[in-house]
């Protein structure tokens, strides 16, 4: 009887317990955040909508456990373009393939500090090439255009690889923020890019109305609706924005310190041409911290 009596306690004592936990959980809002996944693949509902669309003419997939290499699938005469020295690998008939040196509109990216100049790799056999960015801690997510979203890569040196034979890059000046983030490219059109970022890339979903806030040398890429023209396009554009904060200015060690405290540096520390040449320094570096690189 007693055994049957604590066994019947803790019976209720674990649904107690189990229907506060239950309370509790319905009561808290859970965030999670996770890494962006390697291929931005259509859902099933876009899959769905163009079952009699074609199968795609390439495939790109990250490879690695730090997503640094690209294998690129190709078919026959489909252009590859990749960034110059990128190209680690190659898999098909290396007789019947022909790389060039290909221009990327470069008098309209040279202004911007935008690369131009790619590797363009084609051959009349399927092939597989093997791709990997030569900056170190860098890893890659392949984006899949299908001509109704547009994209926007914020970052210069994004762009490592893509093909499609419908695909417009655009470079285009973002006056919105500050001039060291001026320079972005534009994306329309269906194929395949294959982006880079330092560090692990992540996803952020945004719905309508909802905002976030991030620095701009972070941001690697964004969708910009179906059109350079359109309404949806100006409203995800970004804006800058500042929080607020208090005049908190910290005491950096001069040279002064380390040079001998002769009569002739007193005096020329003490003269008005010293003090006008020192506002004149600090009120730059503050500008171009403000203006340029958007920093406070």
């Amino acid at each position: 009887m007693r055994h049957q009596a604590l066994q019947h306690v803790c019976l209720t004592c674990r649904h107690q317990a189990r229907a506060a936990s239950t309370l509790s959980r319905a009561s808290k809002r859970y965030v999670q955040i996770s890494a962006t996944p390697t291929s931005t693949e259509p859902t099933q509902r876009s899959i769905e909508a163009s079952q009699t669309a074609a199968p795609p003419d390439a495939r790109f997939e990250v490879l690695g456990t730090h997503s640094s290499l690209l294998s690129a699938s190709l078919s026959a005469s489909q252009n590859l373009y990749t960034r110059k020295g990128t190209l680690v690998g190659f898999n098909g008939s290396p007789e019947n393939a022909l790389s060039t040196l290909s221009l990327l509109e470069p008098f309209r990216r040279v202004p911007l500090a935008i690369p131009f100049l790619y590797q363009r790799l084609t051959s009349t056999t399927p092939y597989t090439a093997l791709l990997a960015p030569k900056s170190p801690n860098t890893s890659l997510v392949v984006v899949h255009l299908d001509g109704r979203v547009d994209w926007i890569l914020a970052q210069r040196n994004a762009l490592q690889a893509w093909t499609g034979p419908s695909l417009s890059l655009r470079p285009q000046v973002n006056t919105a923020l500050s001039p060291a983030h001026w320079g972005q490219t534009h994306t329309t059109g269906r194929g395949l890019l294959a982006l880079s970022g330092r560090g692990l890339i992540h996803q952020i979903s945004l719905k309508q109305g909802e905002e976030y806030i991030v620095h701009p040398s972070h941001v690697v890429a964004y969708t910009a609706g179906a059109g350079p023209s359109s309404s949806s396009s100006s409203s995800s554009s970004p804006r800058p924005y500042r929080f607020k904060a208090t005049s908190f200015r910290l005491q950096i060690p001069g040279i002064a310190n380390w040079v001998p405290d002769t009569r002739f540096f007193r005096v020329m520390r003490e003269s008005a041409a010293w003090s006008l040449l020192s506002r004149v320094a600090f009120t730059l570096r503050t500008w171009s911290r403000r203006t340029i690189w958007g920093d406070r």
